[in-house]
């Protein structure tokens, strides 16, 4: 007897992957889908299709109903760890801000131009149109050379979270910053941590880089204590002592909704009218704008 798929199976199939049903109804599906549908198998088919658009959920898997459910494929990923999770438990955030960088790209025109690698060039041209490197001067930078910034945090609980996470489209970089802080202050260091990433090369391998946790000490990560330096030169400029990222963080002294900020800045510039209706929803949802 033929099995009939219903949400049901959809759930049970979703939660495999981290995703639970709560998380699926308020991300995955459109605000109109009701449980009434649940069992009519044309709708269930309609459902499917949003939850794999919006979760980055491979669509044949998901229907099928004794294949094993998964993501769709990964672009190669470097990824930046601080404990011994494996890669694997970082696949959940991993999908879901990967289609929401495609989905930001699709709606944004920008031209990317390349970075320096000298953070003091970086710095000169910010302060010649502003008079510190702060969030807003930093996101303006960004901005201005084609580099997307935005802010998601819409992850289900019980999955592996990060901070950092920069995916190389075809016609920009994206970085999502992750971070549970609202401080302006913290974001715009992981801001320029990731910025430092783009700057310094760190992404010529691999399109796409996590990083779980952003720090001053990175245990010996060449990488990462390039990349922390680097935000620290950034946003205090050349002295002796730079001390941690923490203090450098106190000297930028700016307390506004940090979150609230980077995604006005993208809700401004994307192009709501290229989206559907289903991803003009998701998007608003996923960005809280």
């Amino acid at each position: 007897m033929t099995k009939i798929l219903t949400m049901s199976c959809l759930y049970d199939k979703l939660s495999r992957l981290g995703l639970s049903e709560d998380y699926v109804k308020d991300n995955g599906l459109p605000s109109w889908w009701d449980d009434s549908l649940n069992d009519k198998h044309e709708a269930v088919l309609e459902g499917a299709g949003y939850i794999a658009d919006n979760l980055n959920v491979d669509l044949k898997s998901l229907l099928a109903i004794e294949e094993e459910i998964k993501f769709n494929p990964y672009p190669p990923t470097k990824f930046k760890r601080r404990s011994s999770q494996d890669n694997l438990t970082l696949s959940v955030g991993q999908a879901l801000c990967s289609r929401l960088a495609e989905l930001i790209a699709y709606g944004i025109e920008v031209n990317f131009t390349p970075l320096p690698t000298d953070v003091r060039e970086i710095r000169a041209e910010i302060i010649t149109n502003h008079t510190a490197v702060n969030l807003i001067s930093l996101l303006d930078y960004c901005w201005s050379k084609g580099i997307v910034v935005g802010y998601f945090n819409r992850f289900p609980e019980t999955v592996q979270k990060f901070t950092g996470f920069i995916q190389l489209q075809s016609s920009c970089p994206v970085i999502i910053l992750s971070s549970t802080h609202k401080d302006s202050a913290e974001l715009t260091f992981d801001l320029a941590h990731e910025l430092a990433h783009l700057a310094l090369g760190h992404l010529e391998q691999k399109p796409v880089l996590i990083d779980e946790k952003i720090e001053s000490d990175s245990n010996g990560d060449d990488e990462e204590n390039e990349a922390s330096q680097f935000a620290i030169r950034l946003l205090l400029g050349d002295c002796d002592d730079f001390g941690s990222a923490h203090e450098a963080l106190d000297r930028l002294g700016c307390a506004v909704d940090g979150q609230q900020v980077i995604n006005k800045y993208l809700a401004d510039k994307l192009d709501w009218d290229k989206f559907s209706d289903e991803s003009y929803e998701y998007l608003e949802r996923a960005l809280g704008v």
